[in-house]
């Protein structure tokens, strides 16, 4: 068996063999670390798969001097982190002409990885102070709607 500095010397003269050999060593427990961090199995898998690919075209990167293991526990932590960050900027609302059943209107908030409902009539917040989401433009003011004036 091959120690990991070993396979990464091999690695960074593309031997495929290598790097399936590491794929095999690591790959579970990286992919269930992942899925710990960011709690959902699809982006876990993915999150896994660039972890991977990032070994595979920064090989060189890893000087030698600590772990492999930790190295490969850095990048994939980081690129958790990157997910849920971009996860936590995005705003997503539902489909054009979906209404729920508590009133149909309402808007939908992703916070930290969780959808949450806001009111119409409050922000993210829930003071009244704070900006109003037209939910058929997606606008923070709406003209056509005399419901967001």
């Amino acid at each position: 068996m091959l120690s990991d500095q070993d396979l990464v010397e091999r690695i960074l003269e593309r031997d495929a063999h290598a790097f399936e050999a590491l794929l095999a060593r690591y790959g579970d427990v990286i992919r269930r670390h992942l899925a710990r961090l960011v709690g959902q199995d699809a982006a876990a898998q993915d999150l896994a798969q660039e972890t991977f690919l990032r070994v595979w075209t920064r090989a060189e990167q890893w000087d030698g001097r600590g772990s492999f293991a930790g190295w490969l526990y850095r990048i994939a932590t980081n690129l958790a982190f990157n997910y849920l960050r971009s996860v936590g900027r995005r705003r997503e609302l539902p489909l054009e002409g979906e209404d729920d059943e508590a009133g149909g209107e309402e808007g939908w908030i992703l916070r930290r990885g969780r959808m949450r409902r806001s009111s119409p009539w409050k922000g993210a917040s829930g003071s009244s102070a704070s900006f109003k989401v037209c939910p058929k433009t997606n606008a923070r003011s709406c003209i056509s709607c005399t419901r967001w004036r």
